[in-house]
Protein backbone atom coordinates (compact mmCIF):
# COMPACT_ATOMS: atom_id res chain seq x y z
CA UNK A 1 0.00 0.00 0.00
CA UNK A 2 3.25 2.52 1.00
CA UNK A 3 3.95 2.41 -2.77
CA UNK A 4 0.58 3.03 -4.33
CA UNK A 5 0.75 6.50 -2.03
CA UNK A 6 4.16 7.34 -3.30
CA UNK A 7 3.23 6.18 -7.17
CA UNK A 8 -0.20 9.00 -6.49
CA UNK A 9 2.23 11.63 -4.50
CA UNK A 10 4.74 11.64 -7.52
CA UNK A 11 2.05 11.91 -9.75
CA UNK A 12 0.45 15.14 -8.09
CA UNK A 13 3.55 16.74 -7.46
CA UNK A 14 5.95 15.65 -10.70
CA UNK A 15 3.96 19.01 -12.69
CA UNK A 16 5.72 21.55 -10.08
CA UNK A 17 9.04 19.83 -11.30
CA UNK A 18 8.19 19.69 -14.99
CA UNK A 19 6.68 22.55 -15.39
CA UNK A 20 8.21 25.27 -12.75
CA UNK A 21 6.93 28.75 -12.61
CA UNK A 22 9.78 30.77 -14.72
CA UNK A 23 7.79 31.70 -17.71
CA UNK A 24 10.26 32.27 -20.12
CA UNK A 25 11.55 28.77 -19.33
CA UNK A 26 7.75 27.54 -19.95
CA UNK A 27 7.41 28.88 -23.06
CA UNK A 28 11.33 27.76 -23.59
CA UNK A 29 9.72 24.38 -23.56
CA UNK A 30 6.16 24.23 -24.89
CA UNK A 31 6.76 27.37 -27.40
CA UNK A 32 4.95 30.46 -27.84
CA UNK A 33 1.34 29.95 -26.15
CA UNK A 34 -1.98 30.26 -28.20
CA UNK A 35 -3.16 32.37 -25.87
CA UNK A 36 -2.40 34.13 -22.74
CA UNK A 37 -5.05 35.34 -20.61
CA UNK A 38 -4.92 37.73 -17.33
CA UNK A 39 -7.22 37.70 -14.40
CA UNK A 40 -6.61 39.85 -11.27
CA UNK A 41 -8.09 38.73 -7.69
CA UNK A 42 -8.44 39.98 -4.31
CA UNK A 43 -4.27 40.05 -3.10
CA UNK A 44 -4.54 37.94 -0.01
CA UNK A 45 -1.46 39.80 1.61
CA UNK A 46 -2.12 43.64 0.55
CA UNK A 47 -5.64 45.09 1.47
CA UNK A 48 -7.05 46.57 -1.62
CA UNK A 49 -4.20 45.19 -4.01
CA UNK A 50 -4.92 43.20 -7.08
CA UNK A 51 -2.60 39.94 -7.69
CA UNK A 52 -2.95 38.38 -10.98
CA UNK A 53 -3.85 35.18 -12.44
CA UNK A 54 -2.07 34.01 -15.97
CA UNK A 55 -3.27 31.37 -18.34
CA UNK A 56 -1.47 29.82 -20.92
CA UNK A 57 -3.08 27.72 -23.72
CA UNK A 58 -1.26 25.82 -25.99
CA UNK A 59 -3.45 23.31 -28.09
CA UNK A 60 -3.61 20.49 -25.22
CA UNK A 61 -1.88 22.51 -21.97
CA UNK A 62 -2.80 24.87 -20.04
CA UNK A 63 -1.08 26.05 -17.24
CA UNK A 64 -2.06 28.85 -14.56
CA UNK A 65 0.30 31.17 -12.50
CA UNK A 66 -0.43 33.22 -9.63
CA UNK A 67 1.79 36.42 -9.58
CA UNK A 68 1.60 38.32 -6.30
CA UNK A 69 1.52 42.13 -6.31
CA UNK A 70 3.15 42.48 -3.38
CA UNK A 71 6.06 39.63 -3.50
CA UNK A 72 6.30 39.51 -7.52
CA UNK A 73 6.60 36.01 -6.25
CA UNK A 74 5.02 32.98 -8.91
CA UNK A 75 3.44 30.05 -8.16
CA UNK A 76 2.05 27.54 -10.16
CA UNK A 77 -1.76 27.33 -9.65
CA UNK A 78 -2.44 24.31 -12.07
CA UNK A 79 -2.11 22.27 -14.86
CA UNK A 80 -4.48 20.61 -17.55
CA UNK A 81 -3.02 18.35 -20.00
CA UNK A 82 -5.17 16.19 -22.92
CA UNK A 83 -1.84 14.46 -24.16
CA UNK A 84 1.51 13.45 -22.63
CA UNK A 85 3.22 16.62 -23.50
CA UNK A 86 4.41 16.50 -20.25
CA UNK A 87 5.91 12.68 -20.56
CA UNK A 88 5.60 12.09 -16.69
CA UNK A 89 7.47 9.26 -15.32
CA UNK A 90 4.35 7.54 -13.89
CA UNK A 91 2.53 4.46 -15.89
CA UNK A 92 -0.45 7.27 -15.57
CA UNK A 93 -0.92 8.74 -18.59
CA UNK A 94 -3.27 10.10 -21.35
CA UNK A 95 -4.69 6.84 -22.97
CA UNK A 96 -4.08 4.69 -19.91
CA UNK A 97 -7.17 2.45 -18.70
CA UNK A 98 -9.32 3.37 -15.11
CA UNK A 99 -7.95 0.06 -13.71
CA UNK A 100 -3.85 1.24 -14.00
CA UNK A 101 -4.94 3.76 -12.68
CA UNK A 102 -6.94 2.09 -9.91
CA UNK A 103 -3.87 -0.67 -9.45
CA UNK A 104 -1.25 2.17 -9.14
CA UNK A 105 -2.59 4.71 -6.56
CA UNK A 106 -5.03 2.56 -5.25
CA UNK A 107 -8.61 4.01 -3.53
CA UNK A 108 -9.64 8.07 -4.63
CA UNK A 109 -10.69 10.58 -2.54
CA UNK A 110 -13.61 10.82 -4.98
CA UNK A 111 -14.78 8.78 -8.04
CA UNK A 112 -17.71 8.46 -10.52
CA UNK A 113 -18.05 7.15 -14.11
CA UNK A 114 -16.54 10.50 -15.88
CA UNK A 115 -13.19 11.31 -12.93
CA UNK A 116 -11.03 10.40 -10.24
CA UNK A 117 -9.60 12.54 -7.94
CA UNK A 118 -6.60 11.83 -5.64
CA UNK A 119 -5.55 14.66 -3.13
CA UNK A 120 -2.41 15.05 -1.59
CA UNK A 121 -3.91 15.61 2.64
CA UNK A 122 -2.53 18.60 4.58
CA UNK A 123 -2.13 18.62 8.05
CA UNK A 124 -5.15 20.36 8.56
CA UNK A 125 -9.18 19.74 6.91
CA UNK A 126 -9.34 23.27 6.53
CA UNK A 127 -6.08 23.51 4.44
CA UNK A 128 -6.53 23.51 0.32
CA UNK A 129 -5.28 20.43 -1.00
CA UNK A 130 -3.00 19.51 -3.71
CA UNK A 131 -4.92 17.70 -6.10
CA UNK A 132 -5.10 15.84 -9.05
CA UNK A 133 -8.02 15.03 -11.68
CA UNK A 134 -8.15 11.99 -13.71
CA UNK A 135 -11.20 12.78 -16.48
CA UNK A 136 -12.35 9.76 -18.31
CA UNK A 137 -13.82 8.49 -21.88
CA UNK A 138 -14.93 5.52 -22.47
CA UNK A 139 -12.88 4.60 -19.19
CA UNK A 140 -9.31 5.75 -20.65
CA UNK A 141 -7.92 8.82 -19.73
CA UNK A 142 -8.71 11.68 -21.89
CA UNK A 143 -7.43 14.58 -19.48
CA UNK A 144 -5.31 14.95 -16.18
CA UNK A 145 -5.43 18.21 -14.27
CA UNK A 146 -3.54 19.58 -11.97
CA UNK A 147 -4.22 22.23 -8.49
CA UNK A 148 -2.46 23.47 -6.45
CA UNK A 149 -3.18 26.24 -3.48
CA UNK A 150 -1.25 28.71 -2.91
CA UNK A 151 1.71 28.62 -0.67
CA UNK A 152 1.94 30.48 2.33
Amino acid sequence: MFELIVAAKLLLTSPRDLVGIDRAKIEARFGRPEGVGTDFIPSPETVGAKDSIVTLDWPKLRIRLHVSSATKVVSLLGVTTTSDVLELASPVHIGVDRGTVLREFGGPLYEDGDQIVYSLKEESDDLPNDTVRLVFRDDRVVGIDWTYPLER
